[in-house]
């Protein structure tokens, strides 16, 4: 951007080149941001710092601000996080959402032909739960589980995504209430999936109505068949051991989370092909599965590499793992539902920020760019960001190249036999739980009595 007739690189993640457009984005002069020392560039810039940051509190975003316009000769804002706080509030929600959208499909645009599997594009899809301060505004939009006491749990939001297997962009997400129907939120991402796409997702998803939805848009699918279907390989076609064509029926009670409308849109029935087989992969909890595809031809799909396909849906939940653990974004900060989803969205948009990054090391030093750690390329970048932005042009694409090189060494080593126990050793600390709600504990303390 030009500010003062000099140019500023403001991105976390920029460098010299300006063609890098992902990287870095121009000066917005809306009126309402004219005067103000956090136009939209300098707030996108605090903002995604502030979630790469390990600290993430907007006294430490505002300290980055003044120490960046200090640098660049620019007159500094007042320590003061209350300007920064108001200019996130008015930094669009809309624009969050189509950089989240943008950065994922210019990744997968870099995807090679020769990279697909049996030519189909390869998408994995989830859902997950996110936590957010109780206050009375977060409580109204995304209302706490029933299950916890007035004043003794925090609101949840209830997010579905799809990830691209091949790249890990995140290329689609939905959110709502935890008490939203998490098919719902999925069934309105089946718009955006095209012609030429496999989803692979879990046994929540390997419904009829899913997979109908699915078929309708000639989407391919490979779902986990539901834990409530029966399945009978002595019925249907046969095309070889444990592996047959059958006609699913629609089901003859409407499913709770579809409408009269939806179900009476559904087919009569649907031919699809179900395997079963072993996953042998220590430490899994499951070894045998069954799978229900749309893929029915057993010669150019066979019924090994649909197993060994589906085995790789774990990497949704590692992806979701960089999120919620090495962003932080299993617990939010921000107050206010609309503060919220901004907040998610800057999270998101961080990640596919670092997975375009990843993605560009791995093919400068000719790695396979999903096997490079996320989390040792968030702590480099985090070390690399202050250097990239205060620095000149040239000493700026020395640095770039160098990080580019950090990152294509932190391989994540093949461990096919590695198994971990899913217990901790370290004690948590002896507290009890809040049973009641803290200002009434808080009385109660003051009063002299007991809390039990």
């Amino acid at each position: 951007m030009q500010e003062n007739g000099r140019r500023i690189w403001l991105c976390p993640l920029s460098v010299s080149c300006p063609r890098r457009w992902w990287l870095w984005l121009p000066l917005w002069r809306a009126s309402s941001f004219a005067t103000a020392f956090f136009p939209p560039t300098i707030t996108l810039w605090a903002f995604l710092a502030q979630v790469l940051d390990a600290d993430g509190s907007c006294r430490q975003a505002v300290s980055r601000v003044i120490a960046f316009f200090q640098q660049q000769g620019l007159a500094p804002p007042s320590p003061e996080t209350g300007a920064y706080c108001k200019a996130r509030i008015r930094l669009p929600e809309g624009l969050l959402a189509r950089l989240v959208h943008q950065t994922g499909a210019n990744l997968e645009a870099r995807l090679k032909s020769t990279s697909l599997w049996h030519g189909l594009r390869l998408l994995v899809a989830d859902g997950t739960g996110i936590s957010m301060p109780d206050t009375p505004e977060n409580q109204a939009a995304y209302p706490q589980p029933s299950s916890q006491a007035p004043g003794c749990g925090f609101p949840v939001l209830r997010l579905v995504v799809i990830f691209s297997l091949l790249t890990g962009a995140l290329l689609q997400y939905a959110l709502g209430p935890l008490h939203s129907s998490e098919m719902a939120l999925f069934r309105s991402l089946l718009d955006q999936l095209t012609s030429g796409d496999l989803l692979v997702a879990d046994r929540y998803y390997g419904v009829f109505a899913v997979i109908a939805g699915v078929q309708e848009r000639h989407v391919h699918g490979l779902f986990r068949v539901a834990a409530s279907r029966t399945t009978d390989f002595r019925r249907g076609k046969r095309l070889g051991k444990e592996d047959h064509l059958v006609a699913w029926q629609r089901p003859s009670i409407r499913p709770r989370n579809l409408t009269d409308d939806e179900y009476a849109h559904l087919p009569a029935q649907l031919l699809l092909r179900e395997v079963r087989g072993q996953i042998d992969i220590p430490g899994w909890r499951t070894r045998e599965v069954i799978l229900v595809t749309t893929l029915l031809d057993p010669v150019q799909y066979p019924r090994q590499e649909l197993l060994d396909l589906y085995a790789l849906r774990w990497q949704c939940e590692l992806r979701l793992r960089d999120l919620k653990i090495a962003l932080h974004m299993d617990v939010l900060r921000t107050l206010s539902p609309e503060m919220v989803r901004k907040e998610l969205l800057a999270h998101l948009l961080a990640y596919n920020l670092i997975r375009t990054l990843l993605w560009t090391a791995g093919q400068h030093h000719h790695v396979d760019p999903m096997r490079l750690s996320f989390k040792g390329a968030l702590q480099h970048i985090r070390a690399f960001a202050p250097f990239l932005a205060a620095t000149s042009a040239r000493t700026r694409a020395e640095l770039f190249t160098l990080l580019l090189s950090v990152l294509a060494q932190e391989l994540v080593p093949r461990r096919p036999e590695r198994v971990e126990p899913r217990l901790k050793k370290r004690r948590p600390k002896s507290y009890g739980w809040l049973q009641k709600p803290r200002p009434l504990c808080k009385r109660l303390l003051s009063l002299g009595r007991s809390l039990k």
